[in-house]
C-alpha cells in the first residue's frame, strides 16, 4: 500500500511507506474518543484535544518534534506486540478484500485500508494516553510548563515508564488511569508521573528494609556513578542494624531531612 499525504488521499513519490505523522495528526479525535474519564473530568476529552493539537500541529516546535518521534517509537512497539498476537497479520489487506465493508460504506478500497490502519493507530494511541495523562499528567508538556523538558525524558525512558500493550475491541473504552479506586474522584498530579516515582522510591526502600546487613551493597546497586554514596539512614535494634524504612507505617525517613509523608505528590 502507497504513501498518503496530509489528507491520506494521494500517494506520494515513494510507493513503499505511509505518511505515520498524518496518520497521528489524524486520528487524535479516534483516539481521544475511545477514552473512559473520572465523572468530575467530563471536560477533560476536550483539554486533551487541544494539548495534543498543540504539541502534534506546530512545526518548527522542538518539544513538539520529540513528542511526535518518540510517540512514533511509542506506537510502533506496540503495534508490534499486537502483530505478534494477530494470527496471520500479513494477510490483513486479503481479510479486508473479504469483509466488503467498503462496499457498504460507499467508499475505496484503499480508502477503507486506511480507516482500518488509522483505527488500529488510534486503539494503540488511547492506550497510551491512558498512560501518559493519568492524573491529568498531559498537563505538565502544555506550552509553558517548567516541567516540559523532564515530561519528554520521561516519556522517551522505556525502562521507567512501560506501557503494555491490551487486546482490545478497536470501538472499546479504554479507562483512564488513576491514583484513586473512587470512580467520582479524579487527581491532578503535581509532579510529572509522580505515580511511576513514588513505584520507584516504594521499591527502592522496600529493598532497603529487607537488605538489613547489606546496606552498603544496596548503595553501589542504587549509585553506581557515586564514589561516596549518600548514607541511608539505619537504627540500631536489640537483635541487630535494621533501615529506618517500615513500609508498613506512615512516615519514613529520607537522607537529610526529618520525616515524610509515604503518600507522592
Amino acid at each position: 500500500m502507497g504513501s498518503f499525504t496530509e489528507s491520506g488521499l494521494h500517494p506520494q513519490e515513494n510507493p513503499q511507506f505511509l505518511n505515520m505523522d498524518a496518520m497521528i495528526k489524524g486520528s487524535i479525535q479516534k483516539a481521544v474518543i475511545q477514552l473512559e474519564d473520572k465523572k468530575d473530568n467530563s471536560q477533560r476529552p476536550t483539554e486533551r484535544i487541544q494539548i495534543l493539537h498543540n504539541l502534534l500541529c506546530c512545526p518548527g516546535n522542538a518539544a513538539s518534534s520529540l513528542f511526535l518521534t518518540t510517540l512514533k517509537k511509542r506506537i510502533c512497539v506496540l503495534l508490534h506486540e499486537r502483530e505478534k498476537r494477530t494470527q496471520e497479520p500479513q494477510r490483513w489487506i486479503f481479510r479486508e478484500a473479504l469483509s466488503m465493508k467498503f462496499i457498504l460504506e460507499d467508499t475505496s478500497f484503499r480508502q477503507a485500508l486506511w480507516m482500518h490502519l488509522e483505527d488500529i493507530v488510534a486503539n494503540i494511541f488511547a492506550q497510551i494516553l491512558a498512560v501518559v495523562d493519568a492524573n491529568n499528567n498531559l498537563n505538565h508538556i502544555c506550552q509553558g510548563s517548567p516541567l516540559a523538558d523532564l515530561w519528554l525524558q520521561m516519556f522517551q525512558e522505556e525502562t521507567f515508564l512501560t506501557i503494555k500493550y491490551s487486546w482490545k475491541r478497536l470501538d472499546a473504552k479504554i479507562p483512564v488511569l488513576s491514583m484513586t479506586k473512587d470512580p467520582n474522584v479524579s487527581l491532578s498530579c503535581q509532579f510529572p508521573f509522580s505515580w511511576v516515582v513514588k513505584a520507584y522510591l516504594d521499591d527502592v526502600w522496600e529493598k532497603v528494609y529487607h537488605m538489613e546487613g547489606n546496606i552498603k551493597t544496596f548503595q553501589r546497586e542504587l549509585c553506581p556513578s557515586r564514589a561516596a554514596p549518600y548514607p541511608i539512614p539505619v537504627r540500631k535494634r536489640n537483635h541487630g542494624v535494621h533501615s529506618a524504612v517500615n513500609p508498613r507505617s506512615q512516615q519514613r525517613m529520607w537522607p537529610g531531612s526529618t520525616t515524610a509523608s509515604s503518600r507522592a505528590t
